[in-house]
């Protein structure tokens, strides 16, 4: 649940805070190849400033049964789709229907090797989300929401809302964790759904 190409901008409220949204409901059928596959090199990215369409930056992303899926991810490199605004952001959201270990929402993103990322990893018994940083392609943990936070039998909703100097993670309405840090604070404002390694592969987004 992040960025709608074919839907005007609208007010919802999300886990409390009124603000303008774009929401993708992956509607446009089985297979489908709306999301795309990038042929561009990485080195050859493009600023993330298109808010009318999804840009998928690595790996194949699409939509299967009304979700979106991560088909594929390149060895060495995340799969990576992403939308941007031309003006700053107030928080993204996605529901994780099927997590996959490494899968989740990218957010921040200066380019494909650097990000910050909410992913899942439905294989720890703690059942929480890990908090990534990717700084030249080096992932780092930095931290993690509370335990049995991640619902690993059906969706988990994860929103990040930004701050002046970091961000909160809220999961499934109630607020888990906060990061302070300004990393890629300046970055393009983009947002969208990562797979950070081959592992992601088969995760699901509403």
């Amino acid at each position: 649940r992040t960025c709608h190409p074919d839907l005007v901008d609208d007010v919802e409220v999300i886990d409390g805070m009124e603000i303008p949204v774009r929401m993708d409901s992956f509607d446009r059928g089985i297979f489908s190849n709306e999301l795309g596959i990038i042929v561009d090199s990485p080195k050859s990215i493009n600023p993330f400033y298109d808010s009318t369409r999804w840009s998928v930056y690595g790996g194949i992303c699409g939509i299967n049964g009304g979700q979106a899926a991560i088909t594929e991810v390149d060895e060495g490199a995340p799969a990576l789709v992403a939308m941007g605004w031309a003006g700053k952001i107030s928080a993204v959201q996605a529901r994780l229907s099927k997590p996959e270990l490494n899968a989740g929402v990218a957010f921040r993103i200066a380019s494909v090797d650097d990000y910050w990322a909410v992913v899942a990893d439905p294989n720890d018994t703690r059942q929480w989300l890990r908090i990534l940083r990717v700084v030249n392609g080096k992932v780092e943990e930095v931290g993690h929401t509370q335990e049995n936070s991640l619902n690993v039998f059906a969706a988990t909703l994860v929103t990040v809302r930004f701050e002046d100097d970091g961000f909160s993670i809220w999961v499934d309405g109630s607020i888990s964790t906060r990061v302070r840090d300004d990393t890629f604070a300046d970055a393009d404002q983009s947002a969208g759904l990562v797979g950070v390694d081959r592992s992601a592969r088969g995760a699901r987004f509403d």
